[in-house]
């Protein structure tokens, strides 16, 4: 733990104080700023205590329709220390994105056409919530704070206890929705009925297993141009289990200064925002914008955050989506670089539905590195690679194997529902029905 300077120990201890007034409780959003009149659909933000030191943020978006019968689902962004709310729900699957002008616009593709929506902001110290002490983060810490924010959660609405439950998230993720998965299964081991009632979930571009994974990075950067033949079989010689750190190194060094150029990693074939952002420029109307950055700008506001219920005096001024200080540079290094495959393989085994999607054009997470990370898990294929097709034009192609669907989506960045709203959803609607995607018609 980060030893604390005596003016930094006492901004600690007042802060401390002042979150012991922060219980968990259901606290309806009346109305975000911005948002469009024609809202039918409940909204609840708060915070839920862990410890005394911990208190995690979440945003409940109930089902636009029959609210009261559909499933709920908890959706999970990773980094690790990146916002849920901040990404899922305002750039993906939420109900709401945010304009230039800072006013909300309807997602014609929102999930909660189909489910409930309970975005939680994890580890504490992401977004909204917050910690009051400076400590590292690792997966097993996330997986069983978000395990207890469940349960605690659950007692402030108990209307969804036993309900089909559902997870879901992308990119780091991978990590966090089959460790939070294997901690519920165990809980509700021998359990008639279990409170969390959890049926499946749902993987995105998932990090999940660097050892098998990583020759497929290389594979894609080379096989989609960026990089060349010499650079590549150096990768191909040194980037291996057995192989030298050091030529690998040195060949990624020669990629990303002198071969790959400004290209947009999350997705390779889209022009990044200015001013150094990650963040892909988006087209809506003829008109282009920053989704990040106009999303950053929203949830800066003090009158948003008032709406959100937030603790304003928690968080800080220089609010960022993805908390670098707090968590990233923190978090465990030994947990980031391993295997979740062990843990995936057991939870195949207890009849889960799982939905493995990967963006095609992603080079963050490759297409190739999850083909070699389910590959690494020998599973007996049902039905062999097939294309689909949405809206009478080829869309995904599938591949099933015992107790796991793969999804490749064409022409996809990293985040999915944020480049292929309408193929997303469909794909989602298919994993809750667990209905067979329809092979594509044959065409001469």
């Amino acid at each position: 733990m980060e030893k604390l300077s005596p003016r930094n120990a006492f901004h600690v201890l007042l802060l401390s104080l002042l979150m012991l007034s922060i219980t968990a409780r259901a606290a309806e959003i009346t109305k975000l700023p911005g948002q469009p009149e024609d809202v039918r659909f409940a909204q609840y933000s708060g915070y839920v205590s862990i410890k005394e030191e911990k208190r995690l943020f979440y945003w409940l978006v109930e089902a636009s329709t029959d609210a009261e019968h559909k499933p709920l689902l908890l959706w999970l962004n990773g980094g690790p220390g990146c916002s849920s709310i901040g990404y899922g729900a305002f750039q993906e699957i939420g109900p709401f994105r945010v304009l230039p002008n800072g006013k909300l616009s309807k997602r014609q593709f929102s999930w909660n056409t189909e489910a409930n929506l309970l975005f939680l902001d994890s580890p504490s110290g992401v977004g909204y919530s917050v910690r009051s002490v400076v400590e590292p983060a690792g997966d097993n810490s996330t997986a069983m704070d978000s395990y207890a924010f469940l349960n605690k959660w659950l007692e402030v609405f108990p209307k969804f206890k036993y309900r089909d439950f559902y997870l879901a998230g992308e990119s780091y993720a991978g990590h966090y929705v089959p460790q939070l998965a294997q901690v519920i299964v165990n809980h509700n081991n021998g359990l008639t009925r279990p409170k969390i009632n959890l049926k499946g979930f749902l993987l995105g571009n998932p990090t999940l297993d660097p050892g098998s994974g990583n020759p497929g990075r290389y594979e894609y950067f080379w096989n989609h141009g960026l990089i060349s033949d010499t650079t590549y079989e150096n990768m191909r010689k040194f980037c291996t289990v057995d192989g030298d750190p050091e030529g690998c190194h040195k060949a990624w060094i020669e990629a990303n200064a002198n071969e790959i150029g400004d290209v947009n990693g999350y997705n390779i074939y889209v022009r990044p925002c200015g001013n150094n952002s990650t963040q892909d420029l988006m087209y809506r109307n003829g008109d282009d914008f920053c989704l990040e950055t106009d999303t950053v700008k929203y949830m800066r506001r003090k009158e948003v955050q008032e709406s959100f219920h937030v603790q304003t005096s928690y968080v800080p001024l220089n609010y960022t989506l993805c908390s670098e200080w707090n968590v990233q540079i923190r978090y465990s290094k030994s947990d980031t670089k391993s295997s979740v495959l062990p843990i995936l393989k057991e939870l195949i085994g207890t009849h889960l539905q799982i939905y493995i999607y990967s963006g095609t054009t992603d080079a963050t997470v490759p297409l190739s590195t999850t083909r070699r990370n389910i590959a690494a898990l020998k599973l007996k294929v049902q039905k062999k690679w097939y294309p689909w097709n949405h809206n009478d034009q080829l869309a995904v192609w599938i591949e099933v194997y015992e107790g796991l669907t793969f999804v490749a989506v064409m022409g996809s960045g990293h985040e999915v529902p944020m480049y292929l709203p309408s193929q997303a959803h469909a794909l989602f609607r298919s994993f809750l029905s667990n209905a067979p995607m329809p092979k594509a018609p044959f065409k001469q």
